[in-house]
C-alpha cells in the first residue's frame, strides 16, 4: 500500500507540473526535490549526472520553444521538463523493478470487469524494465566489437546491429517470462 501511495503522489505531482504557470513556484519545486533526494540518501552525483545526458534534449527544446512561441513560454517548458525528470528519478530510485510492477497491477485490479488480466500485465511491465539494463548493455558490446574489427559504422551496420540486438533481447524476455513463471511469479 505504501508503494501504490508514492506512485500515485509521484503521478500527480509530475501531471500537476505542467499546470503550474508561476517560475518562482517552478523553482521552489526543483529545490524541494533536491531536499527530497537528500532526505531519502538519493546520489545527487548520479542524478546530476544523468541529467547532464537530458541537457542537449532540454536545450534544443527550450530554442525551438523560443523561435516559435516566446522565450519566457520556452523557460517554462524547460523548467518543467526538469522537474519531470527529477520526479522520474526519485521514482525510479524509491521502488525497485518488481515494486514498479506490483504497483501497476494492483491499480489495473479494476480492468478485471473487462476480463483482462492485470497479473500478465504486471508480468509485461516486470519483463520490460528489466529487460532495459540488457539491452543497453548488448548494444555497448556490439559498438564495441564493430569498434575492434575496424569496421566503420553506416545505415547498413547500424541495421544488422539493431537485428541482432532485438533477436537476442527476443529470446532473452522469452527466457525471463518462462524463468518467472517457473517460479511462481504472482505478482505479489
Amino acid at each position: 500500500m505504501k508503494n501504490i501511495l508514492k506512485f500515485l503522489i509521484l503521478i500527480f505531482y509530475l501531471i500537476s507540473i505542467f499546470y503550474i504557470n508561476n517560475i518562482i513556484v517552478l523553482i521552489m519545486l526543483i529545490l524541494m526535490n533536491l531536499l527530497i533526494m537528500i532526505f531519502n540518501k538519493i546520489s545527487l552525483k548520479g542524478f546530476f549526472k544523468n541529467i547532464t545526458l537530458l541537457l542537449p534534449f532540454v536545450i534544443f527544446t527550450v530554442l525551438i520553444n523560443c523561435f516559435i512561441i516566446d522565450y519566457k513560454y520556452a523557460v517554462f517548458i524547460g523548467i518543467r521538463l526538469i522537474l519531470a525528470y527529477m520526479i522520474s528519478y526519485l521514482l525510479s530510485k524509491m521502488l525497485t523493478i518488481k515494486d514498479a510492477a506490483i504497483v501497476i497491477q494492483r491499480l489495473l485490479i479494476p480492468l478485471k470487469i473487462f476480463k483482462i488480466d492485470n497479473k500478465k500485465i504486471g508480468l509485461i511491465i516486470f519483463i520490460a524494465l528489466s529487460i532495459i539494463p540488457n539491452v543497453l548493455n548488448e548494444l555497448q558490446y556490439k559498438k564495441y566489437s564493430i569498434k575492434s574489427k575496424s569496421i566503420n559504422i553506416n545505415l547498413k551496420n547500424l541495421f544488422l546491429i539493431v537485428k541482432s540486438v532485438l533477436v537476442s533481447m527476443l529470446i532473452k524476455v522469452n527466457e525471463y517470462e518462462n524463468a518467472l513463471v517457473s517460479k511462481g511469479y504472482s505478482g505479489e
